[in-house]
């Protein structure tokens, strides 16, 4: 590696604009900061201390944007608030959604429209005769967070529902929680228009000095399965990444998705399949590979370019065990610092040249106690018997950090849902995490791929359809774009992204924007012109062309504009 001096620089502490987005208002991404930095647009109410035992509310808080209505509820002890745990909790929020007292479920002086039973997971939607409708969480647009162990948790519930019931400008909230006797008052909410619109992510990677992580659980041999491999290479493919984590890849082996990778993206492609059902794909050459807990947890030292990066990199993929299986869980996360203690100290089974930076992506499964993820980031081994002594996980006995995506176009972090929700269903979650170390690497950008979200013109742009993200598994792709810490910012000026229509198509393409741009080059993957000359009317023929993937690359004397093409 060509080596340079690099000033080491808290990640947390160094501002940029794409990981800025959208911090003036409210997010439900399980950082609850934005309450507290925003608190002009949250309306507070606060609970009498000591009211109950054992499970205290002590602090309940409501905001709103045009689409959600946000809630953040603050308690006295840790709870799992949709799981039987310890301590047992039965919560019910009960929403006036007409503030008409003679309208819905008659309770405590407000007639309630709704009843969100955390408990049982379900939603009691009542009709005006005091009947109801049992529903799902998916009905409302409902999602909280975190979904482990907290005493603090923020919610979203969207506004206009399909059923008669929708969330109107002034309603009244009662919460109560009934196994240790405590109820906030009754609280009246009035709808406000001052919190700004959530600012679509980009997709777009500009930067030169920056790698592309995707990460994501394909469900059960996805790309194997023709109802879901179609719809999870769009999704690859628009996200354009340059390495790759997949989970549940149990038959698909790595020549597999080595052949895959490079048709839809062009260039050579490097695989492993670890012991079990993780892939590790990657642009660039794999140094060596690492199991560190057989069918869970793979580790891959990766060759990023002395071009553009001094180090190269330690990505560790995992797959966690499902469900209630906390001890299996913290026997992984046990494992994942131990190998990372080793790894750091001279004389182990690797030794990394100090400062190497390092990721840990996958589906985590995090649900139940929230140790595992404690563990992840601050080291804190729970059988140091087995594992040995606790050890933190990055250089400089630093902490790693949680990196929390949002949605492209939606103020939620939320990784997974159920494909056909019932009352009873989880409500969507966050399950799918990346960690860094923030000593050696610098976040730039990331989001949640949701096709559902998306708005026409970004599909088309990015050859996706609505439907991609639910047929292709019931994860979204994780997507999450890092530099070294200490780089020089290199912005890739050289081209500028450009939008054409349609996309797909079959014969002639049309360019959006001001431009007027003079000629073209039409290359495949391959990197070989396929087509070439003057732009007519800021349209370019394109019939003769096979379909597949190409770029479509414009010329205007000193200006150069890019677009990707998918010719059906």
């Amino acid at each position: 590696m060509r080596i340079r001096t690099i000033t080491f620089i808290l990640s947390l502490l160094v501002c940029n604009l794409s990981l800025a987005q959208n911090a003036d208002r409210i997010l439900i991404d399980g950082n609850f900061e934005d309450w507290t930095v925003n608190s002009d647009l949250v309306q507070t109410f606060l609970d009498p201390i000591g009211d109950a035992s054992v499970v205290d509310i002590e602090k309940l808080e409501l905001a709103n944007d045009e689409e959600y209505l946000f809630l953040h509820l603050i308690l006295s002890a840790e709870i799992d608030l949709v799981d039987n745990f310890t301590p047992a909790t039965r919560f019910d929020l009960f929403i006036d959604s007409d503030n008409d007292s003679n309208t819905g479920l008659s309770i405590n002086g407000i007639g309630a429209e709704y009843m969100i039973d955390f408990y049982d997971r379900r939603v009691l939607s009542y009709a005006s005769n005091g009947f109801y409708t049992e529903l799902s969480f998916y009905d409302i647009g409902y999602a909280h967070l975190p979904t482990v162990t907290s005493d603090e948790f923020e919610f979203l519930i969207k506004r206009n529902q399909n059923s008669s019931a929708s969330i109107g400008e002034d309603l009244k909230i009662y919460l109560r929680e009934t196994i240790h006797d405590d109820e906030t008052e009754v609280l009246s909410y009035k709808m406000k228009d001052d919190m700004p619109a959530f600012e679509e992510i980009s997709m777009a990677k500009p930067n030169l000095d920056h790698f592309r992580l995707f990460t994501f659980n394909t469900l059960q041999d996805g790309l194997l399965d023709d109802d879901q491999r179609y719809q999870i290479l769009r999704l690859i493919q628009a996200a354009d990444p340059d390495i790759v984590h997949l989970n549940e890849v149990y038959n698909t082996n790595a020549s597999y998705v080595k052949n895959q990778l490079e048709t839809i993206l062009g260039g050579t492609w490097y695989a492993h399949k670890y012991n079990g059902e993780n892939i590790v794909a990657s642009r660039f050459p794999l140094l060596s590979i690492y199991e560190i807990y057989y069918g869970r947890l793979g580790a891959a030292l990766i060759d990023l370019p002395d071009s553009d990066f001094d180090k190269d990199l330690l990505a560790v993929v995992g797959h966690l065990s499902c469900c209630g299986n906390d001890d299996n869980r913290q026997d992984q996360v046990d494992a994942f610092i131990e190998f990372l203690a080793d790894a750091k100290d001279p004389g182990g089974l690797l030794e990394l040249e100090e400062g190497t930076p390092m990721l840990f992506s996958g589906d985590m499964n995090f649900v139940g106690n929230d140790d595992q993820v404690n563990t992840v980031i601050d080291g804190n081994i729970a059988n140091n018997n087995l594992y040995g002594p606790d050890t933190k996980p990055d250089w400089g006995n630093g902490d790693f950090a949680d990196f929390r995506p949002n949605h492209i176009a939606t103020p939620k972090a939320a990784t997974w849902n159920t494909r056909y929700p019932d009352p009873g269903d989880y409500p969507t979650g966050r399950l799918d995490f990346v960690f860094y170390g923030p000593s050696a690497l610098q976040p730039r950008n990331g989001f949640v791929l949701d096709t559902r979200d998306l708005s026409d013109e970004l599909l088309a742009e990015n050859g996706l359809l609505q439907s991609d993200s639910y047929f292709a598994s019931d994860h979204l792709p994780l997507v999450t774009d890092f530099s070294l810490v200490g780089a020089t910012e290199v912005t890739n000026s050289l081209f500028e992204a450009v939008s054409i229509y349609p996309n797909p198509a079959s014969e002639a393409i049309y360019i959006q924007g001001d431009i007027e741009w003079k000629s073209y080059a039409i290359k495949d993957l391959l990197g070989r012109v396929v087509g070439s000359g003057p732009v007519t009317s800021n349209s370019i023929e394109c019939s003769g062309l096979a379909p597949g993937v190409y770029m479509v690359e414009l010329y205007e004397k000193d200006k150069k504009g890019k677009s990707k093409l998918i010719i059906e």
